[in-house]
């Protein structure tokens, strides 16, 4: 299969997904068409090659240990609070991402009809994690803060939201742990009503499903959304990438030198500077992007070769059809029409994965910023 396909198809594959410098996180990936007019998308693999197995224990047999987890922390328990599993139970973590749409939702049951009012926040939105980047002593409401939670994934939204509503921490939580019977049957309606328009409430199922057919958008970091693109076209399923007209948030992630880690140790730093120089050289930019898929923040400086990489995957090929002229110039020099940063691409790279390896300046004049870092 690998023969037959383009060397940007070989590249992508291998790499496995793509992120823009200005990595452009919020959006949207949908099917566009099934090349050849086939009806129905290939099976998944597992509804290929996996065999029916019937699992059988003798009556003696010992239970076997609980699975690794690779989360820091974790626990299972019972409908009944019997708890079965526990890692590192007690240890303070940041909120997850269901935890920010609980909060959510519970913000827009109680916070009815004063999710405009305008109020000030205070040092409960210095919290670790993905952030709105939220400053004590900033006026916000809890429309802004409903906002920050569900589309910048924000921790301070969601904790400047549980101070307005319980009072404090531990009362927002008994607000979002009620069991009452009227509280548990709202909670089932709006489920059941999310449910109807959505096939997961987690994203990275929707890779290996948008490839599959068995949904129509599914919504990805940028890098997961080129990977997904990437595997369909490998089974001529093509599908395209969008920005939400109304914003979307910009992302990177980095490597920072922690003054904890150091503590004023010169040959700590000189290694953690050394390191991050090497991983900055435009030829090993290169590797990196080629092995995880995902665009660098370094631009090359007098060096060209990051540029030329990103033409060699996407650039058409001599005998391609229809090409448009592709400006990437302000990832690399500043101007987004720089004459020397155009890549020739075929057409359909305007929304697949050129698009979400540089989005053109109109996406990134809606973005904004995920955290605000001073």
């Amino acid at each position: 299969m690998v023969g037959s396909m383009g060397k940007r198809q070989v590249l992508a594959a291998a790499a496995g997904g793509a992120a823009a410098l200005f990595a452009v996180g919020s959006m949207f990936l949908w099917g566009l068409w099934e090349a050849g007019g086939q009806g129905e998308p290939a099976a998944s693999p597992g509804e290929a090659i996996s065999p029916s197995l019937t699992a059988v224990t003798a009556p003696d047999t010992a239970l076997p240990g609980p699975p690794g987890v690779s989360a820091a922390s974790a626990c299972v328990m019972t409908g009944s609070g019997t708890l079965l599993y526990e890692k590192d139970g007690d240890s303070f973590r940041s909120i997850a991402s269901t935890t920010k749409i609980m909060t959510a939702l519970l913000t827009l049951e109680l916070g009815e009809g004063q999710l405009d009012e305008t109020f000030t926040v205070g040092d409960e939105v210095k919290v670790e994690g993905s952030a709105l980047g939220i400053k004590p002593g900033a006026e916000v409401t809890l429309r802004l803060l409903v906002w920050g939670m569900l589309l910048s994934s924000g921790n301070d939204a969601a904790a400047a939201a549980a101070i307005r509503l319980g009072g404090s921490f531990e009362g927002f939580a008994e607000l979002m742990n009620r069991t009452d019977d009227e509280t548990v049957e709202k909670a089932e309606d709006i489920l059941k009503e999310m449910k109807a328009n959505a096939y997961s409430f987690e994203s990275d199922s929707g890779k290996a499903d948008m490839v599959t057919g068995k949904v129509l958008a599914n919504y990805q970091w940028s890098g997961d959304a080129v990977y997904t693109l990437d595997q369909a076209e490998i089974d001529d399923y093509y599908l395209a990438y969008a920005v939400p007209e109304e914003s979307t948030n910009v992302w990177f992630d980095g490597w920072v030198m922690l003054k904890d880690g150091i503590a004023g140790n010169a040959a700590k730093q000189q290694a953690a500077e050394a390191f991050m120089n090497f991983v900055s050289r435009p030829d090993n930019v290169v590797r990196n992007m080629y092995y995880i898929g995902y665009t660098s923040v370094i631009a090359g400086g007098d060096s060209d070769i990051i540029f030329a990489y990103a033409d060699w995957c996407y650039g058409a090929e001599d005998d391609a059809g229809e090409t448009i002229e592709y400006p990437t110039g302000a990832f690399f020099t500043g101007d987004a029409e720089d004459p020397d940063y155009i890549i020739t691409a075929e057409s359909d790279q305007s929304d697949r994965q050129l698009y979400a390896q540089y989005p053109p300046q109109e996406v990134r004049d809606r973005a904004v910023v995920m955290q605000y870092f001073d």
